[in-house]
């Protein structure tokens, strides 16, 4: 009888041990995927080289952040001038990619790292493509409008109405406005 219950005691015992390890090993698996999925932010803008010189002196306002279950970088630019954002709109218009689209945000916009009052999210594309190729969205039946047009380099414009104004700045003729300032998703992602 001794015996039996000493067998019972340590059957128990090792059921205890493996059910605390699976948990320790599925908690270890929850942390691991979490940290992935974490966004790295840069403290300036690190975009190529290749943009536009006029660029170079907004990349202490601007942040870099790679992120996403693709790791996709995106590079955001804060603008609380109306007159320097009006100096470099032109410039940043030059980095889409033709045919890709200027999605419209109404201020404050939270979707990402962090909220941006008025400026612009510039979404290189996933894959260089010569300048003269029409964008085309790389999967037209995403419901996820970045992934859609992945395979461009298109730009988010986040309006204040005091520093970022569409009343002073011309928009493109060539290209699609998506205006997603009045929707009632509040998350472009979806």
């Amino acid at each position: 009888m001794v015996e039996k219950r000493r067998n019972t005691a340590r059957v128990k015992w090792r059921a205890t041990v493996i059910r605390r390890l699976i948990f320790a090993i599925i908690a270890v698996a929850c942390v691991a995927s979490a940290t992935h999925a974490m966004d790295s932010v840069s403290s300036e803008g690190t975009w190529p080289t290749s943009w536009p010189k006029e660029l170079e002196g907004l990349r202490k306002q601007a942040i870099s952040v790679v992120g996403g279950t693709d790791c996709r970088i995106h590079h955001e630019i804060t603008f609380d001038q109306r007159d320097a954002f009006e100096a470099a709109w032109p410039f940043i218009l030059a980095l889409k990619s033709k045919g890709a689209p200027l999605i419209i945000l109404r201020s404050p916009d939270p979707n990402m790292s962090r909220a941006l009052e008025s400026g612009v999210r510039v979404w290189p594309a996933v894959r260089s493509a010569p300048k003269s190729e029409v964008a085309t969205p790389r999967n037209p039946n995403a419901s996820n409008m970045r992934a859609r047009w992945a395979n461009c380099t298109f730009i988010e414009l986040v309006v204040d109405g005091k520093v970022v104004d569409l009343n002073r700045i011309s928009l493109p003729a060539d290209t699609p406005i998506i205006d997603r300032r009045f929707d009632v998703k509040k998350r472009i992602d979806k």
